[in-house]
């Protein structure tokens, strides 16, 4: 097995293995191995942990089953990389791969600035979508849906069916106004 090939590489010569880990980590494929090696181990510990009997760990376990699978497999594609047809195409995904990774920080900032913006807006509003006591995942879902277009008017102005009474003017048309500037930002941003 490749990868108990590279743990073996890891601990008798570390300085070495890192050496050739910093100097092309998707050339070498390393960190595919060591990153399914370290997903598999955890996976089976919480698979075969015996103080968990009721299995409440069952399904994340086999989420990171899942990853590991998905690593172990991409694994392959070192094969590839001497193909006088694959290997370019292996080498542009490689270098794109940066370009989408800026993309995805710039991305998370932007959503977590709006979703901080909605929830510190709507804070004490009975009946909001961006309720305090809402999970931070639920409202980061939310926004995400709002971007891709699913998504109610009235989320941004505070009012729903279960309020009993309407929030304040300001709260509604500064939501409204957050609302356009999010979609005009995200349109752009995509």
């Amino acid at each position: 097995c490749r990868a108990l090939q590279e743990l073996r590489e890891l601990v008798t010569d570390p300085v070495g293995y890192f050496s050739t880990l910093t100097t092309g980590v998707l050339t070498n494929f390393n960190a595919f191995d060591l990153g399914g090696l370290a997903l598999a181990a955890a996976g089976f510990a919480l698979h075969y942990d015996d103080a968990n009997a009721d299995g409440d760990y069952e399904d994340a376990a086999r989420a990171i089953f899942a990853f590991a699978t998905a690593m172990h497999w991409l694994r392959l594609l070192s094969t590839l990389k001497h193909s006088s047809n694959l290997g370019p195409l292996l080498r542009m995904i490689q270098l794109m791969m940066y370009d989408v990774g800026c993309f995805l920080c710039v991305f998370f900032i932007f959503m977590i600035a709006f979703q901080f913006a909605f929830l510190v807006l709507f804070a004490g509003v009975r009946g909001s979508v961006f309720q305090t006591n809402q999970n931070w995942g639920d409202s980061f879902l939310t926004l995400f849906d709002t971007m891709l277009g699913n998504y109610e008017s009235s989320w941004f102005s505070g009012e729903s069916d279960e309020a009993d009474d309407a929030p304040a003017a300001p709260i509604v048309y500064m939501g409204e106004a957050l609302q356009l500037l999010y979609l005009t930002l995200a349109t752009i941003l995509l």
